[in-house]
């Protein structure tokens, strides 16, 4: 009798083929949830140091789901193949769940991965074909557990991160009936001289100008860096990057305050809202003092692209061939604006701190209809299509490069012109929310702060992108300060400054506190403030660490560079000792490199001076050791 059901059972129901998929889909995403947030979200047991590559806690009841639908598909594939007999199931589903196991950590190769999985399936389906009248017994309850720890995992996660968000808001101390809100707009990757108010011929940014003339811009704000993770470091500390660590890629330096633990101090709400969630996200540590945090799991595409199975199958080429621009499609700024009033409106009682990044304008330049071609000739996009190929993808920058470099001049434009309407959407996007927080009677109290992490490369210097270099295309951004009765309206301010390191002393000036020891960069409201007492000012500095994920012949692939920035020079250093020097209010392009100059030599002593003055003194030392700029690597930067 029990040969006899075990016959039963070795053939199996499209029924019993969903039931055994379900089985195994809700098993294996149980395992990897709990995996992925070991191996990719916990930067303490992270074996993959690789931001980007980030999940975070929603990991435990998202892989559970995209799980359990991927093997019911991958039933019913098996079902319409006509494939009903037990052994053959148990194989292929045993199969893909150990190589999704072993493929958590990222450190198993293929083949070892390809054999371990037919070993593994081989003895895990004889063994459970021998006994498969009781195992699919038991299928059913399996089930039922695993849906249970799914939903249990979803609560606990869910309801907790809600608990403690408002548990840690009530014990908040009260705040100062006088606090305004504050806001920190910043738009990912926007380069100054793309928007009116800096002289650009396209009108790309009719609201952010309105918005700067009622404030006051800064005509030479400098970022820290040029890409992402160091600059929004900056942002955050007030601290340069040689004080974050030498790393391309570390989370944020717990050594260092950040402007949201200062504010939640001072009774403030805090929240964060990313749209760039390969840098600025939870796993780089900038959720410190953020009571509120959205990054991750923004879209059903987001979430199901951060499983296993998500970053294994839904890749490049699957965009492509299903017509995407982007999988998954990035966070839009109109989103990112729905998130932050949802947020606002749950509770206004206290003032909040809200710090948001739009990522429309980043590459790939994608902005959506009718800004793709605001700015683009009409037969651009018919005759460029062929020539781009798939699509670029900022995490696969050796490609991205390649790509873009390979263009005809009049397809780059066309890259240039969706940037630009990139910059359009944004701008349209920013007067939205200006038009919200009036409707709320919230513009007539709230500090607002528009800027830039970083620029830009539209070849120049033959280069594309960013974080590549210092040049000025990737250092300036834009810098403007709101808060109507409180800050001047319509001041320009020329004087060079760190639109991000003096971001925490600024804001804290601006609330009051205008001796806060926490941030040591000087708060820019003295120079609107008392305009021209302020002559020993530091000018701002740019660093980056060495980069190898970028081409050989872009000068951050050979060492770390360091620039520093005066009303008339920008003098940029590198480990590899070669030195560039540009007086670039007449050389806006930099394209003269003045270093072996007679006048460049005169220039250089004292710049370099400052710059290394404002290195921690136990970098200093082994930095002019090594780095100094004497006259053999002045010769040899001019060759």
């Amino acid at each position: 009798m029990t040969t006899s059901a075990n016959k039963s059972a070795s053939s199996l129901s499209a029924g019993g083929m969903l039931l055994l998929s379900a089985c195994f889909g809700l098993i294996t995403g149980l395992v990897e949830g709990v995996g992925l947030l070991a191996f990719h979200g916990m930067p303490w047991f992270a074996l993959n140091s690789r931001i980007p590559e980030g999940v975070s806690v929603e990991i435990l009841w998202i892989s559970p789901l995209v799980n359990l639908l991927f093997f019911l598909c991958v039933g019913v594939v098996l079902t319409l193949l006509r494939i009903r007999q037990l052994r053959p199931a148990l194989f292929v589903f045993s199969f893909l769940a150990i190589i999704d196991w072993t493929g958590l950590t990222g450190r198993v190769g293929p083949i070892a991965m390809l054999i371990l999985g037919i070993g593994f399936a081989t003895v895990v389906s004889g063994r459970m074909q021998a006994n498969g009248a009781a195992w699919l017994g038991s299928a059913t309850r399996v089930v039922m557990a695993g849906m249970l720890a799914t939903l249990i995992a979803f609560v606990a996660v869910e309801g907790g991160l809600r608990f403690r968000e408002q548990s840690a808001t009530n014990h908040l101390p009260a705040a100062s009936k006088s606090s305004p809100n504050v806001l920190v707009i910043l738009v990912d990757t926007l380069r100054a001289d793309h928007l009116s108010a800096y002289g650009y011929g396209r009108p790309t940014s009719p609201h952010i100008d309105a918005i700067a003339k009622q404030g006051v811009i800064f005509d030479n704000a400098v970022s820290t860096s040029s890409w992402t993770l160091p600059a929004h470091q900056s942002l955050l500390t007030g601290r340069y990057p040689h004080e974050h660590g030498p790393l391309r890629e570390q989370p944020l330096n717990p050594t260092y305050p950040t402007l949201a633990q200062a504010l939640d101090d001072r009774g403030y709400r805090t929240g964060a809202f990313s749209a760039n969630t390969d840098f600025f996200n939870r796993r780089a540590g900038f959720d410190r003092g953020f009571l509120h945090f959205e990054d991750y799991f923004y879209s059903a595409a987001d979430a199901a692209y951060r499983t296993y199975w998500g970053r294994l199958l839904f890749h490049d080429y699957v965009a492509q061939l299903i017509g995407l621009d982007e999988l998954p499609p990035r966070k839009k700024a109109a989103d990112v604006n729905r998130s932050l009033l949802g947020w606002v409106d749950r509770d206004r009682e206290r003032p909040f701190f809200a710090f948001i990044n739009y990522f429309d304008i980043h590459s790939p330049y994608v902005p959506a209809q009718p800004y793709r071609d605001k700015f683009a000739a009409s037969d651009g996009e018919a005759a460029c299509t062929p020539a781009l190929g798939k699509r670029l993808n900022p995490l696969h920058r050796g490609t991205e490069f390649e790509q873009l470099m390979r263009l005809s001049p009049a397809c780059f434009q066309l890259q240039e012109d969706r940037y630009d309407g990139g910059i359009a959407y944004v701008d349209d996007q920013i007067g939205a929310l200006f038009s919200e927080l009036t409707n709320r009677g919230l513009d007539k109290d709230t500090l607002v702060v528009i800027t830039s992490d970083h620029g830009e490369s539209f070849r120049e210097h033959g280069l594309v992108t960013h974080g590549t270099s210092l040049y000025r295309e990737l250092t300036w951004v834009p810098l403007v300060y709101w808060w109507p009765g409180h800050i001047p309206a319509g001041m320009r301010i020329e004087r060079p400054i760190s639109s991000t390191a003096s971001l925490p002393a600024t804001i804290l000036d601006l609330l009051g506190d205008t001796g806060q020891k926490e941030f040591p960069v000087p708060s820019l409201a003295q120079l609107w403030n008392q305009p021209g007492v302020n002559p020993d000012w530091p000018y701002p500095l740019s660093e980056m660490a060495q980069d190898l994920f970028i081409p050989p012949q872009y000068p951050a692939y050979k060492g770390w560079l360091k620039s520093i920035t005066d009303p008339e020079w920008h003098l940029i250093v590198a480990q590899d000792n070669s030195a560039e020097l540009y007086r670039y209010p007449d050389d806006r392009a930099e394209l003269q490199n003045l270093v072996a100059s007679s006048q460049g030599k005169a220039v250089i002593a004292g710049e370099e001076s400052q710059l290394w003055n404002q290195v921690s003194p136990d970098k200093r030392d082994k930095a002019e050791s090594s780095n100094s700029l004497d006259e053999t690597k002045i010769a040899g930067s001019a060759k």
